[in-house]
């Protein structure tokens, strides 16, 4: 299994970036949902991520019972 965390992966794009990039959306947008391809989208306009990382920071929240 893959760790979460990695020593040489660039910080900004760690799952725990990627989610508060993640919830500062929702609280921008003043809503309770959001489609997914929304959310890539508005998030490859500031920072180039990855599905791999969308999905990293989508379990990080998930884990933390947001």
């Amino acid at each position: 299994m893959n760790n979460m965390f990695s020593k040489t992966e660039n910080l900004n794009f760690s799952p725990p970036v990627i989610g508060s990039d993640i919830l500062k959306i929702f609280k921008h947008k003043k809503t309770n949902k959001l489609n997914i391809i929304d959310l890539m989208k508005t998030l490859n306009k500031s920072k180039k991520i990855s599905p791999k990382s969308l999905y990293g920071a989508l379990i990080f929240l998930y884990t933390i019972d947001l």
